[in-house]
């Protein structure tokens, strides 16, 4: 039986971990609500995989897993678990959405 599932925005995810599209090369959204083995729940949560354009950007992104970020959908607030890698985790996996791809200049 398919359901719809609502999906979190890319401007929710972008404000709750405030991260800067200009360091960015992409961000894609992973885990359970992308992967159909995986059934989503009110605990699940929220899976980003972020691509800094530089390693140095990427460890500049201070985002404190400690303390994780939430952000609503559906009505349920959800936490984000994010993946931060360089330039070689810009990727696509199959089962990834595209969240942001920033724009070749």
């Amino acid at each position: 039986m398919s359901e719809m599932r609502e999906l979190p925005r890319w401007e929710q995810l972008r404000a709750a971990i405030d991260v800067d599209e200009e360091q960015l090369l992409s961000a894609w959204l992973s885990g359970s609500f992308v992967n159909p083995d995986k059934e989503i729940t009110e605990e699940s949560d929220i899976d980003i995989i972020l691509a800094f354009a530089t390693h140095d950007a990427a460890g500049d992104f201070n985002y404190d897993g400690r303390d994780p970020a939430t952000v609503t959908v559906g009505g349920v607030e959800r936490p984000i678990d994010i993946v931060v890698g360089g330039p070689s985790a810009d990727f696509d996996d199959g089962l990834s959405i595209l969240l942001f791809r920033r724009s070749a200049e």
